[in-house]
C-alpha cells in the first residue's frame, strides 16, 4: 500500500491505495508512521482491489482523527472506481487529484528524473536536446506498486485492443498487471498481443492492425513521439502516455498522469531542438547520448566546492553575538517525530531568564518578548497554550506572569491536548499559543486545527526559534498557520523571536550515532576489527569516556561534541573565527555545540544559495582546501560532522583524494604540537562519513600503522578491517 497527500479545495486530502497483492496491511501502523512527517487531513480517499477485505480505520486509535471524513472507493478489473457507500464513480476532479498525486509519488520515489550537470544535456532519441530524462525503468520494481499504477493504465485497456504497442520494454510488467486485472472473474481470457517499437525508427510499415491497438508512449516532455504516432495514421485517441510533461493544454492525446516538473523538481524541463537548446545553454557541451533504454552517460561531473565569508547566513554573527553566554544550543539530545536522536537542541528557555527586569538588563530574547507582551497582545487572553516540551511550558508559564503584572490578569496556562473548548463560544477571545523552537510546525499545525471551531477569536501564535529547512519551507508554514476565516488576507498572527536555516533534522544518519556504535563495538567485544589485541588501558579508557559521554548526555553535547585532543584537552575556537564579526570572545568562551551549529548553518546556507543538488550525473564534493583555508581543528572538525557523506566522497575524484590524505597525514603528524583534529578525520573514515581512493586509504595506514599514539593505531586497525583487508 501507499499514501499520498494532496491540496483539492483547499483542503488537505490523503490518498491510501491497497494493492491486491497486499496482504496482512497494518493499515493504522501505516497512517501513524505517514503522520509523523505530514500534517493530518480533512479528507481520507481509501481505494481497494474490488474482491478484497474490508479495511477499518479506528479513528479512536489515531490522534486527532476524530473529525476526519473517510470515503473508501473500489477498483474494479474494468477500470472503475466505485465510492462503497453510494454505488456512484468517483468524482472526475478527485480522480484526477488522486491518479496525479500516486504517479507523482512514484516519480519521486524511485528517483526516476535524471538530470543532466552544469555543462551537460542529454540526446534523447528523437534527436532533441533536454535539461532532463525519465529513467522510466526505475518505477517497475516492486509488483504492489507496479499493481497501484496499473489501476490508473486500466481504463485505456476499455476496448480490448488486440495489440499493445510500446515504445521500450521496460513498462511490460505494467501491462501485464493491466491484463492480469482485466482476466480476473472473466470467463472469456483476453490476451492481447504486446509488440515494441523504436520511438526514433519506428516506420507505417512497422504497425499492423492500427485500427484496433493502444499505442502507449512511456513518457513526453514536449509531445514529440504522439504526433509522431499520429503523422503515421494512428488516431489521437489510440495514443496513450503514461507520464506526460507536455505544457501544451490542448494536446489530443490520452494522458494517465499530466505532470509538472516544477511541482516535482523546482525546476522547469526543457527539451528542444539543437539548435534552439544552444540559444538557451551555450555552455552545455557535454552530450549523454541514449539510445532508447541504452544509455550511455559521462563520467559524473565533479564540482569541488569552497566556503567564503559571505555564505554564511546573514543573521548568524548577530545571533551568535547576542546570545553568546547562554547554553541554548547542544549537540545529539533529544527525539523527534521518528525516535530518532537530534542533531541540533535549541532550548530556548536558556535565553528566557526573566523580562521583569529592567529593559537595558534584558538580552535580545526577553526585549522582542517583553515589547510582544507590551504591544500585540490583547487584554482578553483566555488560554496561554504550550504544545509540546519543557520549554514551550517554561515560556508559557513566563509569558503569563508577566501578563498578569501588566494587565493584572490571571490567564489559564494549558497544554494543547487538555485543551477543553466550547464550541458554542461566540464572544471574541484571544488565544496565545507558545512553541519553544519549532522545525516542521506540525504539532502547532494540530493546534490550529483544534482551534479552528474558535472563529470569533484571536489566535496569536509565538514562536521562540524556528529552525526550517528552507525559506519557502518557513513561508508555507506561515502562511498555513495564519490562515483562517479570511482567506484574502491573514487571520491569525505568527510571531517569530529568531530564525535560522538548518537541514532537516529527521536525518537518522547523524555522526554520533555511528560513533555510539563502533565505540560499543571497539569496548564490549562485539567487533571483528582485530583491535582487541593492540588496545591498551590508557586507550580503553579513552573510549569509553567517550562513549560514556554520547550514552549519558541528557543535557546534549555542548563541549564534548568532538573528541579529545591526545593531551585530553578539548577542542578550541581561536580567535578571529571568520564567521563572528565581533571579536570581544575569549576562545573558552564559546562552545563546541556552537562552532558546530555556526558551520552547519553555513554549509546549509551555501547548499541553497548554490541549489546544491546531488544527481548521478553531477557530483558536489566539500574542497579539500577548506581544510586548509580553515586550519583550527575544531572548524576541520565541525565540517567532518556537518557534511554529509556525498560531500565528502573523495573515491569519485582521484585529485581530491590525493590532496584530502596529505591533509590527514599532516594532522596525524602535527597532533603532538599543533591544534589539529587527527582523531576527528579517522573516525570520519571509520564511520563511513569521509570516503578516500583505496590505495591513498592504504598509504595512510602503512605509514600510522606503528604510530605511538595507540588511539590512532587502533583507529587504524578498524579502518583496515573494514575497508582494506577484505581486498588483499
Amino acid at each position: 500500500m501507499i499514501i499520498t497527500s494532496f491540496k483539492h479545495s483547499n483542503k488537505l486530502h490523503w490518498c491510501i491505495a491497497i494493492s491486491s497483492c497486499d496482504n496482512g496491511v497494518e493499515l493504522e501502523t501505516e497512517i501513524k508512521n505517514f503522520l509523523n512527517y505530514n500534517y493530518t487531513p480533512e479528507y481520507i480517499h481509501l481505494l481497494r482491489p474490488d474482491n478484497s477485505e474490508n479495511y477499518k480505520i479506528t479513528k479512536e486509535r489515531i490522534p486527532n482523527f476524530e473529525k476526519i471524513k473517510i470515503d473508501e472507493f473500489k477498483y474494479s478489473s474494468d477500470g472503475k472506481i466505485i465510492n462503497t457507500s453510494n454505488g456512484l464513480e468517483i468524482n472526475e476532479n478527485i480522480y484526477s487529484e488522486i491518479s496525479k498525486s500516486i504517479c507523482t509519488y512514484f516519480l519521486v520515489k524511485y528517483d526516476s528524473i535524471l538530470k543532466a550537470g552544469l555543462e551537460s544535456y542529454f540526446l534523447l532519441p528523437s534527436g532533441v536536446h533536454a535539461t532532463h530524462f525519465i529513467r522510466i525503468a526505475n518505477i517497475f520494481k516492486e509488483s504492489h506498486d507496479i499493481n497501484i499504477l496499473a489501476i490508473f493504465l486500466l481504463p485505456y485497456f476499455k476496448n480490448n485492443p488486440d495489440i499493445i504497442y510500446s515504445d521500450t520494454p521496460t513498462i511490460f510488467p505494467l501491462v501485464y498487471s493491466c491484463i492480469l486485472y482485466k482476466n480476473m472473474n472473466n470467463d472469456k481470457v483476453y490476451n492481447p498481443r504486446v509488440k515494441f517499437y523504436s520511438s526514433n525508427r519506428v516506420t507505417k510499415d512497422e504497425i499492423e492492425n492500427i485500427g484496433n491497438s493502444l499505442f502507449i508512449v512511456s513518457t513526453s516532455i514536449n509531445g514529440s513521439l504522439p504526433k509522431k504516432l499520429n503523422d503515421l495514421g494512428v488516431d489521437w485517441s489510440k495514443i496513450t502516455v503514461l507520464f506526460s510533461f507536455d505544457k501544451n493544454n490542448e494536446s489530443l492525446y490520452s494522458v494517465m498522469s499530466k505532470q509538472n516538473s516544477l511541482e516535482i523538481l523546482s525546476t522547469e524541463f526543457v527539451s528542444k531542438k539543437p539548435e534552439e537548446f544552444k540559444k538557451l545553454f551555450p555552455n552545455r557541451t557535454f552530450e549523454i547520448k541514449f539510445e532508447d533504454e541504452q544509455f550511455i552517460p559521462s563520467p559524473p561531473t565533479i564540482s569541488r566546492f569552497k566556503i567564503i565569508l559571505k555564505d554564511a547566513p546573514e543573521n548568524l554573527s548577530d545571533l551568535m553575538y547576542n546570545y553568546l553566554k547562554y547554553d541554548f544550543v547542544s549537540c545529539y539530545k533529544g527525539q523527534n517525530s521518528l525516535g530518532k536522536t537530534r542533531d541540533i537542541y535549541i532550548d530556548v528557555s536558556k535565553l528566557f531568564i526573566d523580562i521583569n527586569k529592567d529593559n537595558e538588563d534584558l538580552n535580545h530574547f526577553e526585549k522582542k518578548t517583553k515589547n510582544l507582551i507590551i504591544n500585540q497582545l490583547p487584554i482578553n487572553i483566555k488560554s496561554i497554550i504550550y504544545v509540546d516540551d519543557a520549554e514551550s511550558k517554561y515560556i508559557a508559564d513566563k509569558i503569563k506572569e508577566y501578563y498578569k503584572i501588566a494587565h493584572s490578569k490571571d490567564v489559564e496556562s494549558v497544554f494543547y491536548k487538555d485543551l477543553k473548548l466550547d464550541d458554542s463560544f461566540s464572544e471574541p477571545s484571544c488565544y496565545l499559543v507558545c512553541s519553544s523552537c519549532i522545525s516542521n510546525g506540525k504539532k502547532i499545525s494540530d493546534v490550529s486545527r483544534k482551534l479552528r471551531t474558535q472563529e470569533h477569536s484571536q489566535i496569536i501564535y509565538f514562536n521562540g526559534f524556528v529552525r526550517c529547512i528552507d525559506e519557502k519551507a518557513y513561508s508555507n508554514l506561515m502562511s498555513n498557520i495564519k490562515y483562517g476565516k479570511y482567506n484574502d488576507f491573514s487571520t491569525y498572527s505568527f510571531i517569530t523571536i529568531d530564525k535560522i536555516l538548518l537541514p532537516n533534522e529527521d536525518s537518522d544518519s547523524i555522526s554520533w550515532e555511528f560513533e555510539k556504535e563502533l565505540l560499543k563495538s571497539l569496548l564490549h567485544g562485539f567487533n571483528d576489527f582485530g583491535t582487541n589485541q593492540i588496545i591498551n588501558e590508557k586507550t580503553k579508557s579513552f573510549f569509553q569516556e567517550r562513549y560514556d559521554a554520547l550514552i549519558k548526555n541528557k543535557e546534549g553535547l555542548i563541549n564534548n561534541v568532538y573528541l579529545n585532543k591526545s593531551n585530553g584537552s578539548r577542542l578550541f575556537l581561536n580567535k578571529n573565527f571568520a564567521f563572528f564579526k565581533f571579536t570581544d570572545w575569549k576562545p573558552e568562551e564559546i562552545q563546541q555545540s556552537k562552532v558546530y551549529f555556526s558551520i552547519l548553518s553555513v554549509l546549509h546556507n551555501f547548499r541553497i544559495k548554490k541549489n546544491i543538488k546531488q544527481t548521478i550525473y553531477e557530483r558536489h564534493i566539500f574542497d579539500p582546501e577548506n581544510f586548509n583555508r580553515y586550519n583550527d581543528g575544531i572548524i576541520q572538525a565541525s565540517f567532518l560532522r556537518a557534511a554529509t557523506n556525498k560531500e565528502l566522497n573523495y573515491e569519485i575524484d582521484r585529485d581530491s583524494s590525493s590532496l584530502m590524505t596529505t591533509i590527514i597525514n599532516s594532522s596525524i603528524e602535527e597532533n603532538e604540537n599543533k591544534d589539529t583534529a587527527p582523531y576527528e578525520f579517522l573516525m570520519a573514515i571509520c564511520i563511513g562519513k569521509l570516503t578516500l581512493q583505496k590505495n591513498d586509504l592504504n598509504s595512510i595506514y602503512e605509514k600510522y600503522k606503528e604510530h605511538p599514539d595507540n588511539i590512532i593505531g587502533v583507529l587504524l586497525q578498524v579502518i583496515y578491517s573494514k575497508y582494506l583487508e577484505k581486498n588483499e
